[in-house]
């Protein structure tokens, strides 16, 4: 018999002869109601051990994020440099360059007052 296909298409029966859960990551998560409060000092550090881990996983993690961004903050600032030179060649796109636009400010004419222009021309 199949289980719901949702998250896999794979019923237990075929994950456990895969090796695997449908998301590991949701499987270590706990569904039950929390665990009695259980006193001891051995208890206690067998916590502090587990939450010492996860606060090292989580730095761990952060400390990758941070890297990962750092280098995609360097590719799109040298993308965008590769595009900004890109448009200083072309004579269309010249006016579009960061330079252009701190430098001369090119004066918009609002859609409304470009039709009351052609409005007086009739």
């Amino acid at each position: 018999m199949r289980e719901a296909a949702w998250p896999t298409a794979f019923s237990r029966s075929e994950m456990s002869t895969r090796g695997g859960t449908a998301n590991s990551a949701l499987s270590s998560v706990p569904t039950g109601p929390p665990p009695e409060e259980q006193r001891g000092l051995v208890h206690r550090v067998q916590q502090w051990l587990a939450l010492h881990w996860e606060k090292g996983q989580l730095a761990d993690a952060k400390a990758k994020s941070d890297a990962a961004a750092a280098a995609l903050a360097v590719q799109h600032n040298a993308l965008d440099a590769k595009v900004e030179e890109q448009k200083e060649k072309s004579p269309d796109l010249a006016h579009h360059t960061k330079k252009n636009k701190d430098a001369t400010p090119i004066a918009r004419i609002p859609a409304s007052q470009k039709a009351r222009k052609n409005l007086r021309r009739c």
